[in-house]
């Protein structure tokens, strides 16, 4: 639920859905909602995930292959390096929103 909501969110936001003040207000809605501790174990979760990825020997054979077959000069190592970029960017954003509303309290 979460990542669909989040998702919405990026689809409809012509800006990057890293940026602290557009993950904050997101945050903010869904608090109204019951979300709290369950969004950074779910963004964790998917970084673990994608940790595990970049370091499987299995990737580390292919890593190197363009991520298409339009002729882009970007690799799946570009993307999973991405993704991981990402996430930690949102990862911070939560935690840091979390620990200044809890602080708040």
């Amino acid at each position: 639920m979460f990542w669909n909501h989040l998702n919405r969110w990026a689809t409809n936001n012509p800006e990057p859905h890293t940026d602290r003040k557009g993950i904050e207000m997101e945050l903010k809605k869904m608090e109204m909602y019951g979300y709290d501790a369950s969004m950074l174990n779910q963004v964790q979760s998917a970084l673990c995930d994608a940790y595990d990825i970049r370091n499987s020997s299995d990737f580390k054979e292919i890593e190197h292959l363009p991520k298409d077959n339009e002729g882009t000069e970007f690799t799946l190592k570009d993307c999973i390096d991405d993704i991981v970029d990402t996430l930690e960017r949102v990862e911070t954003v939560i935690e840091t929103v979390m620990e200044e509303e809890h602080g708040k309290k």
